[in-house]
């Protein structure tokens, strides 16, 4: 759900904290935006360049922002002001972002490939891949920042700021955030869906349920403003297949060499408190006023003690990612582990059986 608005996003982009920000992003960008979370330097030459890395640079005093502002200011100002108002937006865009879908980035792509053997592994064979893009370009900004839960009266100004910049740092992240909604849906309605920047993946266990994917997938991004295009379907029936629609199920999949590094345990022990997952994170929600935890994905095991709430978004995660979760008593005590696995769940000490692969051990505490 999108968190209300509480101020313009671009309020804070004018701050000298955030214009300082902004020229280390700027100082340290790589050429290539898909290598790394760093942006181009857009159109400024060496000669700006030196300028910006003077040891006496102070960040410029910004009283209002407006398009007269923007048009009125040299390379440099409007340079900053478009990455700090890119940065704004982005970390806004990674709290929205629900799983499934990534950054336009080099580290995103390598995430989308393992996310797509993820579900190719969990007997997904039937794939399609298209590329997705809103209808109107002229409506791209208006839909990112209603999607972002942003106030509307921004975009004349991330406009200005886009048409200022060239290349424009912050046209693909509008791009990516005009379709929030649609991921929001697909997710929501349990897809097999992948999103990276344009590229849509679709995976399903059969023919038919493949078809219907395609069919509400493509009428929900329509009614979102977005077409489909390039698509096209295939049954994978060797993991080596899988180059043929752009994944390379061997860069994707973790190696399974030993790293030498000890297993990392998320241990969650206060009452009241609640695991999910978003944005590619493990969320600990604390009760009362006490602040929240973010976490990268990376834990192998998840130890809940005490009247401690798993989400189901967090559960299909673990069972997916093999982390096992570790339920225990108040007091310290045993009561049961979930662990992934593959083939078919199983109730251990019954002969009852669960749809999909995980295995529920436990004793009495």
């Amino acid at each position: 759900m999108t968190t209300p608005a509480t101020a313009s996003s671009l309020r804070e982009a004018t701050s000298p904290e955030a214009l300082t920000r902004a020229r280390r992003r700027l100082l340290t960008a790589h050429p290539d935006p898909t290598s790394a979370n760093t942006p181009t330097p857009g159109s400024l030459t060496d000669e700006h360049l030196r300028v910006l890395a003077a040891h006496d640079w102070a960040p410029p005093r910004i009283a209002a922002l407006d398009a007269n502002t923007i048009a009125t200011a040299d390379a440099i100002t409007r340079a900053l002001l478009a990455e700090s108002a890119r940065e704004s937006l982005e970390r806004r865009l990674t709290t929205e972002r629900p799983n499934g879908t990534y950054d336009d980035t080099r580290a995103g792509h390598d995430a989308f490939s393992r996310g797509v053997v993820e579900d190719y592994d969990h007997g997904n064979h039937h794939l399609a891949r298209a590329t997705i893009c809103p209808a109107d370009p002229g409506l791209v900004t208006r839909a990112a920042l209603s999607a972002l839960g942003l106030p509307d009266t921004d975009a004349p100004i991330i406009d200005e700021l886009a048409r200022a910049s060239d290349p424009n740092p912050l046209a693909r992240l509008l791009a990516d955030a005009a379709l929030l909604d649609l991921d929001r849906y697909a997710t929501g309605r349990g897809l097999r869906y992948s999103r990276v920047g344009t590229t849509l993946m679709l995976a399903a266990p059969n023919e038919q349920r493949l078809a219907d994917a395609i069919d509400t997938v493509a009428a929900a991004a329509i009614n979102a403003g977005a077409r489909v295009t390039d698509l096209t379907t295939q049954c994978i029936d060797d993991e080596k297949a899988l180059a043929s629609v752009g994944i390379d199920p061997w860069t994707a999949k973790p190696s399974d060499e030993p790293t030498g590094q000890a297993d990392r345990i998320l241990y969650v022990g206060r009452d009241g408190a609640r695991v999910h997952v978003k944005a590619g994170r493990v969320l600990v929600d604390a009760p009362g006023s006490l602040p929240a935890t973010s976490l990268p994905k990376t834990a192998s095991r998840i130890v809940l003690s005490g009247n401690v709430g798993l989400s189901a978004g967090a559960r299909s995660w673990a069972m997916r990612s093999g982390v096992d979760v570790v339920c225990l008593s108040r007091r310290g005590s045993y009561q049961g582990t979930l662990i992934g696995a593959n083939g078919e769940r199983t109730l251990v000490g019954s002969s009852r059986k669960w749809p999909s692969s995980v295995t529920m051990s436990g004793a009495s505490a």
